[in-house]
């Protein structure tokens, strides 16, 4: 079968014997959108799903979106790295959980291998809202993955509702963020649960100050309590370095130990930017 565009919204189990049947039956596909609404996916069938996606060869787009809370299986993270390490092609990965749902630490790895092998990727979106994680196995094997994927000029980052995230998944983040030169788009959201203290924060607006090609940047640190007026200052110095950089877009939303007079000096400290064009602060 000749196609180049295979999308579905609103998956139902019924529907996916079906649909890994049809995905196998076409080798020329370039792009693939599936929203599996309300339904949870057995490991033999994330299984089998993986075997109809590794077949895809020439596919330049994947789209894929998990609606239910624990949707995907605990080992479900390495289903997608099997896949995912074969799709040489690839330019576009969108890999969504709007709900809870538990990825163990084997998946994290093999998540993680996966992602690294897709060196042509140009664009890459991750949203994990209130995801089941141990710090030490999430954000850490996200950031050595980002290390490696030099193309990318957007990427977005969901951690929101996550309270596992802390210091050292965001350090691990930070470090894998500083390889990412090519970057022009960036959206990282922390909002809501996390226990990032300020040295996370401090050490994450630093590793900013290598994406040199930056021109939007959003950030979205709403209710965490340790970011701070001091964190701004770090912040500030970090955009100022980025030169390239047009907008930017800053959540603080109920950050208990942000200031006015903080916002204050924050806004006088940027005007110094000579390419900033449009600063929203919410």
């Amino acid at each position: 079968m000749s196609l180049q565009v295979f999308s579905y919204d609103e998956l139902s189990s019924k529907g996916l014997i079906p649909l890994n049947a049809n995905i196998r039956r076409c080798n020329t596909l370039q792009k693939i959108g599936l929203t599996f609404d309300s339904m949870k996916i057995s490991e033999i069938e994330l299984e089998e799903l993986s075997k109809s996606l590794k077949q895809q060869r020439f596919l330049k787009s994947l789209f894929l979106e998990f609606r239910d809370d624990d949707a995907v299986s605990y080992e479900g993270g390495i289903y997608f790295g099997h896949f995912l390490k074969t799709l040489h092609c690839l330019q576009h990965l969108s890999l969504i959980f709007e709900r809870s749902s538990i990825i163990s630490g084997r998946g994290w790895l093999y998540l993680r291998q996966g992602l690294q092998k897709l060196t042509t990727l140009k664009y890459l979106w991750l949203d994990f809202y209130s995801l089941m994680l141990r710090d030490d196995e999430s954000l850490e094997e996200i950031g050595s993955a980002l290390a490696k994927l030099a193309a990318l000029e957007f990427l977005s980052l969901g951690f929101y509702n996550n309270a596992a995230v802390c210091n050292q998944g965001v350090i691990c983040l930070g470090e894998g963020l500083k390889s990412l030169i090519s970057l022009k788009n960036l959206s990282i959201n922390l909002a809501y649960g996390n226990r990032i203290k300020e040295y996370g924060f401090f050490s994450l607006s630093i590793s900013l100050q290598n994406l040199s090609n930056l021109e939007n940047l959003v950030l979205n640190t709403s209710s965490c309590n340790y970011f701070t007026d001091n964190v701004l200052v770090h912040l500030s110095n970090s955009i100022l370095s980025l030169s390239n950089l047009q907008e930017l877009t800053l959540y603080i939303h109920q950050c208990e130990k942000i200031t006015t007079i903080g916002i204050k000096n924050f806004r006088k400290s940027l005007r110094q930017h000579l390419s900033l064009k449009r600063i929203l602060i919410y």
